[in-house]
This record gives C-alpha cells, structure tokens and sequence, in this order.
C-alpha cells in the first residue's frame, strides 16, 4: 500500500455512506468562534456550515505552523493552492499561537509565494 494524498472528491471518499446523526449544525458567518472565508462562498450558504462537534475541534486546537502544499493536482489539472494560503492566514489572525503556513513546493519549479 502506497502513502499518498487523497482528496475528498475521491471515488474511494464520495463511496464512503452518509449517516445522519441528528448533530447540531451551525452557521459560523458571524465570525465570533471561528473566521470564514468568503472567496469560496456558495448562493446556498453552505460553505458556511459546520458540525458542531467539528467546531469544537477546531477551535481547541491553536497550531504554530501549517505545512501545505503550493499546488495540487485534481481531476489532472494544476490546482493553485496560494489563495488557499493567504485564506487561512487571514483566517488564523486571531490565534495568537499561529505563526504562518511553510509552503511545500510539490513540483521541480515552486509556485512564488512571496506577496508583492
């Protein structure tokens, strides 16, 4: 078995059966436990919605550094992942213990992370 990234279109993932459990789910937009980047906003809201249990999760933890990748491949096309970045920092701007992402370069030539 080989170890590799496997994102959450994948055919081995969207297989996997959705259960409902009857959690809690809450609209995070208000901003006062987590931010959310409106840049991938939907016309349905969704990209605002969270579990709560998956909230909580996430607002326990407060990491230092993130290590991600500058670009990914899906579905064969080059995925830009910076926007991504910038996202997330803007993101982590209340979190004191956050000290920034290191760009992981996944190709021989590196996307310029550097902002002007």
């Amino acid at each position: 078995m080989s170890a590799g990234i496997v994102l959450m279109a994948d055919p081995q993932v969207t297989a996997v059966p959705i259960r409902e459990t009857g959690e809690e789910i809450l609209d995070i937009r208000d901003g006062a436990t987590l931010r959310v980047s409106r840049s991938r906003a939907d016309s349905e809201g969704a990209f605002a919605y969270v579990r709560k249990q998956v909230l909580d999760r996430l607002t326990q933890i407060k990491p230092r550094w993130l290590f991600m990748d500058d670009v990914a491949v899906y579905n064969g096309k080059t995925v830009d992942l910076r926007g991504k970045m910038t996202d997330i920092v803007k993101g982590m701007d209340g979190v004191s213990e956050f000290d920034g992402v290191v760009s992981m370069p996944r190709f021989d030539d590196p996307a310029d992370v550097i902002q002007p």
